[in-house]
């Protein structure tokens, strides 16, 4: 019988595993579907905490800011936990969820965070229940200026947050990304055949695009 999955663990409790120069805590697993192999870390918590937390955020912050964060880590981990997108595993380790970097990611600092933050989890305001840990999204840049989530989750608001706020760490260090649209893909996607017209029919407070207007000829 051919195994779809394998376990795989440290002799000793301090040691740590390595995979693709790479060393995580815990045990690894790795699982066999649609001729992929995945490798999944289990760990608890605090382990999990301590790989996430200096990836997410530099580790020579102000520690509130660090602890801030632990908390929002936890809370995003424990809904997810309980509201897992996937069968195998709770959350993938990058910016689909959150980046995730073992022991590498590992410092006295973050320790010292998850520490004094110990079990502390955000919960919703006007949710009966609760214990019911909150789903916390938060960015790594905003581009001096933060978002209402109403206006991120186009009008589904997972909060009552109405506010924005101006970000100078990011007006200071700004950041540029792009990303790229082949023109017949984005056509197809809108149901549009021929070449179209875009521009910005709107604006948000924070200077952000709301809505485009799109002709097709």
């Amino acid at each position: 019988v051919k195994a779809k999955s394998i376990m795989v663990e440290p002799e000793h409790d301090e040691q740590f595993l390595s995979l693709n120069g790479n060393s995580y805590r815990g045990q690894l697993r790795f699982l066999v579907e649609k001729n992929h192999i995945y490798a999944v870390n289990t760990v608890n918590m605090d382990d999990y905490l301590r790989g996430t937390l200096g990836a997410e955020m530099p580790a020579n912050w102000e520690l509130e800011a660090l602890k801030a964060q632990a908390v929002a880590s936890r809370s995003y981990a424990l809904y997810r936990i309980r509201h897992p997108r996937k069968s195998a595993y709770d959350v993938d380790k990058d910016i689909m969820d959150q980046v995730y970097g073992g022991t590498e990611a590992e410092t006295a600092r973050t320790e010292r965070a998850i520490q004094e933050t110990a079990n502390w989890y955000l919960t919703p305001k006007h949710v009966p229940q609760p214990k019911s840990p909150l789903l916390t999204f938060y960015h790594s840049r905003c581009g001096g200026y933060t978002e209402t989530a109403e206006s991120v989750w186009n009008g589904i608001a997972p909060s009552r947050s109405t506010k924005r706020v101006a970000c100078p760490y990011c007006q200071r260090h700004p950041s540029h990304w792009k990303t790229q649209l082949f023109i017949a893909d984005f056509l197809k996607n809108l149901g549009l055949h021929s070449p179209s017209q875009i521009f910005s029919a709107s604006k948000n407070p924070s200077g952000r695009i709301a809505y485009l207007e799109i002709g097709d000829e």
